[in-house]
């Protein structure tokens, strides 16, 4: 029989869970609360796709040689406009380079932008991707104007460089797979980051290169100091890969970039990066690294990124075990299960405690996140930490688990689902404090802190968890925690079209809990509610994309197979057993 990995702390109560996540080393401030709230719910976003987004999706599918927006792609957009061209690259640099996706320097790029006359069709076919997804965060009347014809542009360029990789090429299916997502349109952003994927492995950027061959007669990509270029081939890598991860959150794959193939080093510092300095980072697998392993100078050289980029390959490894799990033999399960589960613990321990202090969870470091505008990855980092280990104990064969260590894998499931409910709602509550903006003008969160838009999806699975059953003395504090996470989907709805759906998926879960709740005849009368219907990740559409497998969701401990009877006395405070006629049923079909 399975046993609990040994370094992750054991929570035998949801209580002791609840305890313990009060007593971290930060206070989130007190969850919503107030019956007069739960009668209204916040304005919401329509989950439709904006019309105009369409129509440009519509008219990329039908993009031809014919078109007389080709020839566009041979001149130089700054050349041709030079105020039109900053303007839209500015806006990618602010809203998406500068941020999580750091993939060029800020300032020399911009310098090389402008006064570089002569630039290769593969340079032009990148600076319209950019001001494609640029468009998306403008603030100009005629930005959908720009942006068809942006998108238009690079999706020609793009098409037309396929048989001829690039660096150029990768960038540009990265960028082009956020404005796929920004438009609504998940199989394109799904496909462009395979696309990624694949030009990245084409060009052999998983491996550490020895330098860049330079002709003296030439300069660098965009006028880049040769270690700098190296940097910039990383950074591209590493994107794919995290972006890979991302999109296995609204498909049925696991991952396809292997953690395994990444022989090269991790991203090093902004600023070192930014003035193209050098710097002696680790590699990302440990073994190639000089003995004695590297020292702590070397990895205070590391981007935060490179500690996002850690947990999303732990977070990879966790999903392809989820994938295997139907497939193992009995005979088999319960070592390999044990063995992998006391890995990723070992693996999400160290990972921990090797955090620097100013990525530490704590009011302090999302204060200064805020205002220095680095909390997409702050948040990112966090958010998946915990929904990697939601995930690994989510998922698991109850008929081979003790009824003790079913109820631990349980309770550290819905520990870390309310870990992540609290950070999203303490992030929300934080930003409205530092940005009063927001309350003064009609520029809304998302327009100043852009988060990345792939977090919807994890707040999504742990409302999952801890929508799908629960006492009845709990369903209050569910429904505040919900409530909370929700406001931050909303935002993201702002900008990411992709996320209205979950949105409005959301909304409709949160009215059916406070509906159970207002029931107060019924309600008082039982011990615990539980879910009836299928789960929230069951409910996101990818159109040609195909969802979970049912082989997969039917190990799901919290809206699988198993009897909600048996998750309930899982979760109960004493040793009274909760019955049928003792559940509340929540009817979502």
């Amino acid at each position: 029989m399975l046993t609990p990995s040994a370094q992750e702390p054991t929570y035998e109560t949801m209580a002791e869970a609840h305890k313990a996540s009060r007593s971290r080393s930060y206070q989130f401030p007190p969850s919503l609360s107030g019956d007069d709230k739960f009668a209204r719910l916040s304005t919401h976003i329509e989950s439709t796709r904006s019309p105009e987004y369409s129509d440009i999706l519509g008219e990329l599918k039908d993009n031809n040689s014919d078109d007389p927006l080709a020839a566009s792609w041979h001149l130089d957009p700054y050349e041709s406009d030079p105020e039109t061209a900053v303007h839209y690259t500015e806006c990618y640099f602010l809203h998406m380079n500068d941020g999580l996706y750091h993939m060029f320097p800020h300032g020399r790029f911009s310098s090389w932008l402008k006064t570089y006359p002569t630039k290769s069709a593969d340079d032009k076919m990148l600076l319209y991707s950019m001001m494609a997804l640029g468009s998306v965060f403008s603030d100009r009347p005629d930005k959908m104007a720009a942006m068809r014809r942006f998108s238009r542009i690079a999706r020609f360029a793009i098409n037309r460089s396929q048989h001829t990789i690039s660096l150029q090429l990768a960038q540009s299916h990265i960028i082009m797979s956020l404005w796929y997502y920004a438009t609504g349109s998940l199989v394109g952003s799904w496909d462009s980051i395979g696309a990624a994927g694949r030009a990245v492995f084409g060009l052999r950027y998983n491996v550490e290169s020895g330098g860049v061959v330079v002709d003296q007669s030439q300069m660098c990509d965009y006028g880049l100091h040769p270690q700098a270029l190296i940097e910039c081939r990383r950074r591209t890598f590493w994107i794919a890969f995290v972006l890979d991860r991302f999109s296995s959150l609204y498909s049925a794959s696991s991952t396809f970039i292997s953690s395994d193939a990444a022989l090269l080093r991790l991203p090093c510092r902004e600023e070192i990066y930014e003035t193209q300095q050098y710097a002696t980072v680790p590699y990302f697998q440990s073994f190639l690294n000089h003995i004695p392993a590297s020292t702590g100078d070397d990895r205070s050289t590391l981007s935060p990124m490179a500690f996002l980029i850690e947990i999303m390959a732990i977070w990879g490894d966790v999903s392809l075990h989820i994938t295997r799990l139907p497939h193992i033999p009995p005979e088999a399960y319960n070592r390999l299960t044990e063995d992998f589960h006391t890995t990723i613990v070992q693996k999400s321990n160290q990972w921990m405690n090797r955090l620097p202090e100013y990525l530490t969870f704590s009011p302090i470091n999302l204060e200064r996140s805020i205002r220095q505008r680095k909390v997409d990855t702050f948040i990112s980092t966090h958010l998946f930490y915990h929904a990697s280990l939601m995930k690994l104990y989510r998922y698991a064969r109850h008929q081979s688990l003790r009824p003790e260590i079913l109820g631990q894998y349980i309770h550290r499931a819905r520990y870390h689902a309310v870990e992540i409910l609290r950070i999203s709602l303490t992030f929300d509550q934080y930003a409205k404090k530092i940005i009063p903006s927001r309350h003064n003008t009609e520029t809304s969160i998302s327009q100043i802190l852009l988060l990345n838009p792939f977090l919807g999806y994890v707040i999504l699975s742990a409302v999952d968890v801890l929508s799908s059953a629960g006492l009845a003395s709990q369903l209050h504090e569910c429904i505040s925690y919900i409530r909370g996470a929700l406001d931050t989907v909303q935002e993201l709805g702002r900008c990411w079209d992709s996320s209205l759906q979950l949105s409005t998926i959301l909304h409709r879960r949160l009215g059916l809990m406070i509906s159970c709740l207002n029931e107060r005849s019924v309600f008082v009368q039982k011990q615990g509610f539980a879910l009836d219907g299928p789960p929230l990740e069951m409910k996101v559409h990818a159109g040609a994309l195909h969802s979970h497998p049912p082989t997969t969701m039917s190990e799901d401990l919290f809206t699988g197979s198993m009897p909600r009877q048996v998750l309930l006395n899982a979760l109960r405070l004493d040793e009274t057993l909760i019955s049928e006629s003792g559940i509340a049923w929540i009817r979502d079909p």
